[in-house]
């Protein structure tokens, strides 16, 4: 699945790919194909941070978000994202 990554120290965006689960990138596929997009940063406190935005009102909002360690966490803190965007997906 892609992410965008906003990368220190200036925040220029990269664009990454990880791969999840085929249940996760199933449910990300769902999110992206509704106009959805993943963000990531690392934080200069050294966590990351794991974002889900969607078009509300006409502008993109975040519609989730986590924070995690930078270690074997982060995966789990990304896939809590993705299930969050789902719920809010068909609550639309």
């Amino acid at each position: 699945m892609k992410l965008t990554q906003y990368v220190l120290p200036n925040g220029k965006k990269k664009e990454i790919r990880t791969k999840r689960p085929a249940n996760i990138e199933a449910m990300a596929a769902r999110f992206v194909e509704a106009g959805g997009r993943y963000e990531m940063e690392k934080l200069r406190t050294g966590q990351i941070s794991f974002t889900a935005c969607a078009e509300v009102d006409g502008e993109m909002q975040d519609i989730a978000i986590a924070l995690s360690p930078n270690g074997p966490e982060a995966p789990a803190a990304l896939d809590d994202v993705i299930r969050k965007s789902i719920t809010w997906l068909d609550a639309q």
